[in-house]
């Protein structure tokens, strides 16, 4: 049984949504699914999920309570892909097709600014300056632990030099 697995950018759909979804392609000749399937990938419309949940009615036990965990994770799916990527080529006036990575990035970055104010794309937050007191804390105690275990920490230099 497929498990949705979850990401940084949310939930994605397990094997056995994607294997249903392919079954109905196959057994009606695909025509309609195809359709549903293409609009759901295109982010215009999420028809695709009742008629492939209409196909698996008649499920019982596991593979139902997969599929249903599927269609719930297919849904967020559409939401932060799909969905998202067509509001964000509708906005920009982009026209189909693959769409260059510096020129989403440059329209991201400015979409950005608008709403964070300016930034620097690619420049590190500064170490522990803007952080609160706990999470400095927790990163200090966590390089030290890192560099006594590898040796490389100041202790480690100076029983170097000294012995």
């Amino acid at each position: 049984m497929g498990v949705p697995r979850t990401g940084s950018c949310g939930t994605v759909p397990g094997e056995d949504f994607w294997g249903v979804a392919a079954q109905s392609l196959r057994s009606s000749g695909g025509t309609r699914v195809a359709t549903l399937l293409h609009a759901f990938l295109a982010g215009r419309s999420l028809r695709l999920l009742p008629a492939l949940e209409g196909r698996t009615a008649e499920l019982r036990g596991l593979g139902r309570v997969g599929l249903e965990r599927d269609a719930v994770a297919a849904r967020e799916f559409f939401a932060l892909g799909p969905r998202a990527v067509r509001g964000f080529r509708l906005r920009h006036a982009l026209a189909l097709g693959p769409v260059d990575a510096d020129v989403m990035a440059e329209l991201l970055e400015a979409e950005l600014a608008t709403t964070l104010g300016p930034f620097w794309r690619g420049v590190a937050a500064s170490d522990s300056a803007d952080l609160g007191r706990r999470t400095a804390r927790q990163r200090q105690l966590r390089d030290r632990l890192r560099d006594e275990a590898t040796g490389s920490g100041t202790d480690a230099a100076h029983r170097t030099h000294a012995g």
